[in-house]
């Protein structure tokens, strides 16, 4: 069985490569916990049964032209939708409420609910007549840290909040920075009605950097830890000075997808929220459509830019699930029709110069490792693709003093690369254009 990532390939034939799996092939590949019993087996493998036909016939429904986006089998196609909600987003919502309850997102305290300060910055965007552009990305500018994965801990929020604040500091000081959103989760517990693991008010963490005008840990200083949170600071706590801090943070539960876009072009980077349980867990590339629009959200997420595709306008979102899932961590969201639910929520900070020394590069290590027990075939053509290359770390030779695989730079994209060196797709059939 091959793990390919498919962004940028063409799904002829096989939709998906790793269809018709059954479950202990899946927990093989996927590197998952296995079930823990016979009972829980069998749901897994019926939910993953049931995920592979919803695959095809999206994929079907794609490449005859009915959708704008594609599905794929991933490390998610094998939970039941109450375990997706529980550890990627929150759980169901109760009565009255629009978050996700125990879980991911939650409900603003009700002193939180209007932020009297941020209306007032927001409403020179809503009644300005001037237009942004008609496209814009800070992924394109070089704006975007690494995408992150926020694993089983519903510290969504805690993801969404620090690559937008990864954003602003780089517009500041031109550095791509690594903070530890542990940090987040540990010491604001408790604060603005963040509650660890169990979730947050999408403006609660960058509200607390502003309130105590903290000075932040990278992430090498300050490790993530998943479900083992310690839910208290360290004493002393590090601290990582790259030349940059928050000097304030604007927030507002009264947003729309035009403010949003204002907002996006100035800012670079806006966090808000969707629906994602159930909708985004077989997403795979394309502009995504496939939920209703409505009030109901559950996920915190980071809109870094929008655009047209095939006629299609979409939002541009850093997810934090991983470099896997989507598009190398992305996902593209149709744009102006309230998709699920994006853009009722804003957060966006402003950054200013810190005087004073800063300290030496820093670097987070990655484990030398590969997740998939077929990465040293997949090493052979396909490193050069991001999801690929972040799964086989070791067989890629990505590793420190390890030489890299051929296949980082030589590559084919399409199937049919020895038929198109004579056009302009030579560039991306490096291999069989003989232009490695």
């Amino acid at each position: 069985m091959l793990c390919v990532a498919s962004s940028g390939l063409h799904l002829s034939g096989d939709l998906d490569p790793l269809d018709n799996l059954d479950e202990q092939e899946f927990e093989e590949i996927f590197h998952v916990l296995p079930a823990d019993d016979l009972s829980e087996e069998q749901i897994r493998e019926e939910v993953l049964e049931e995920n592979e036909a919803l695959v095809k016939d999206n994929n079907v429904a794609f490449e005859a032209g009915e959708k704008t986006w594609f599905d794929a089998i991933n490390e998610f196609s094998n939970l039941p939708t109450d375990e997706f909600e529980s550890s990627k987003t929150g759980a169901l919502s109760p009565s009255g409420s629009r978050h996700g309850f125990g879980r991911g997102l939650l409900d603003p305290l009700p002193e939180h609910l209007v932020d009297e300060a941020s209306e007032h910055h927001f409403d020179q965007f809503r009644y300005s007549r001037a237009a942004p552009p008609a496209s814009y990305s800070s992924v394109a500018l070089g704006l975007v840290s690494p995408v992150k994965n926020q694993y089983d801990c519903g510290s969504c929020v805690a993801f969404a909040s620090m690559a937008a604040l990864e954003v602003c500091f780089r517009k500041q000081n031109g550095v791509i920075g690594d903070y530890a959103e542990q940090e987040f989760i540990d010491c604001a517990y408790g604060i603005n009605g963040a509650n660890g693991c169990n979730g947050a008010p999408s403006m609660a963490y960058l509200k607390w950097v502003t309130d105590n005008q903290k000075d932040l840990a990278h992430e090498s200083q300050y490790p993530y830890l998943n479900l083992s949170p310690k839910l208290k600071c360290a004493n002393p706590m590090p601290v990582y000075r790259q030349g940059a801090k928050v000097n304030a943070t604007y927030y507002t539960y009264s947003a729309n997808e035009t403010l949003l876009q204002q907002l996006v072009y100035t800012y670079g980077a806006v966090v808000t929220t969707v629906k994602a349980a159930g909708p985004f867990q077989l997403y795979k590339g394309g502009v995504f459509a496939g939920c209703a629009p409505g009030k109901e959200v559950d996920h915190a997420i980071t809109v870094v830019g929008y655009g047209n595709s095939g006629g299609v306008d979409f939002w541009l979102i850093k997810n934090s699930w991983g470099a896997n899932w989507g598009e190398a961590g992305y996902i593209r969201l149709k744009r102006g029709v309230g998709m699920c639910g994006i853009g009722q929520e804003a957060t966006i900070i402003t950054c200013q110069y810190q005087s004073g020394p800063t300290d030496g590069p820093l670097t987070t290590p990655i484990p030398c490792q590969d997740q998939y027990s077929n990465c040293p075939d997949l090493a052979a053509s396909y490193c050069y693709q991001p999801s690929i290359a972040s799964s086989c770390y070791k067989s890629c030779g990505l590793c420190p003093g390890m030489t890299p695989a051929k296949s980082n730079t030589c590559y084919d994209t399409y199937s049919n690369c020895n038929t198109l060196c004579g056009t302009s797709y030579k560039s991306v059939c490096k291999k069989s254009c003989g232009l490695c």
